[in-house]
């Protein structure tokens, strides 16, 4: 993108100070499952899920994953990309509740008007296996 090319110049990149944790999350460049496929895509099917880990984890050795919506590469070995898969399986998150509130809500609206299926993973955010889950 050229100079001026973003109103505002607001360009994902320049956001610094704002989102707070879960923003420094995603500005870590760790290996886990965004949001947006946790909680509208992933969580569907997580038996596909588990198998195409699997699949993966018994292919040949890797240190880097090319994602398709963040920045690329991201450091990320078989034993992080198998935990980044079992945390999102488990239901944690480590993204803010009230960030992944409006997902949820979304969530739940379309599943209500059968435009998705219903989650079949148990979520919870940081912090609340220690408040005893939801």
């Amino acid at each position: 993108l050229g100079e001026d090319a973003v109103p505002a110049d607001l360009y994902p990149w320049s956001y610094f100070g704002l989102g707070g944790r879960s923003f420094e999350r995603l500005k870590a460049k760790k290996c886990f499952v965004p949001p947006i496929l946790s909680e509208l895509i992933l969580d569907r099917d997580p038996g596909a899920v588990e198998a195409w880990k699997s699949e993966v984890l018994k292919g040949s050795p890797f240190d880097t994953l090319i994602t398709g919506h963040y920045a690329s590469p991201v450091p990320c070995k078989p034993a992080e990309f198998g935990a980044a898969l079992d945390e999102f399986l488990r239901g944690e998150s480590e993204f803010e509740g009230g960030d992944l509130r409006l997902l949820r809500e979304a969530q739940g609206a379309l599943a209500k008007v059968g435009v998705v299926a219903e989650s079949k993973v148990r979520k919870k955010s940081r912090g609340e296996e220690a408040r005893g889950g939801r």
